[in-house]
């Protein structure tokens, strides 16, 4: 597959986007971008994973096609206070209005 599917669903009232790599019969692989990109940065590992696995690439909140948290902060110094204060949780599990991604794909 040259290029993946653009893909949305929502989750706590936003509309997020995902880049799906199809391959629905092999094991899911969800790669997740750092926190100035967007989905469309694993392109060129999604392309070479894709033959193995099917791969699902999310534009976190804020990023990409996905909506903005309304009234929410992306300040760089709210995630480091939320890890320093024990707060980290497995990316995508709703806890925090992030989309529970594992949902989607089961």
């Amino acid at each position: 597959m040259l290029a993946p599917q653009s893909r949305t669903y929502e989750s706590h009232s936003l509309r997020l986007h995902y880049a799906d790599w199809g391959n629905e019969s092999a094991p899911p692989l969800i790669l997740v971008h750092g926190g100035r990109d967007h989905c469309r940065s694993w392109d060129v590992i999604a392309r070479s994973l894709q033959p193995h696995f099917h791969v699902l690439a999310p534009d976190l909140r804020g990023h990409g096609d996905s909506d903005w948290t309304r009234g929410g902060s992306y300040a760089l110094t709210e995630s480091h206070h939320r890890s320093a204060s024990g707060d980290s949780h497995r990316p995508f599990d709703g806890r925090h209005g992030e989309p529970d991604l594992f949902r989607v794909i089961s």
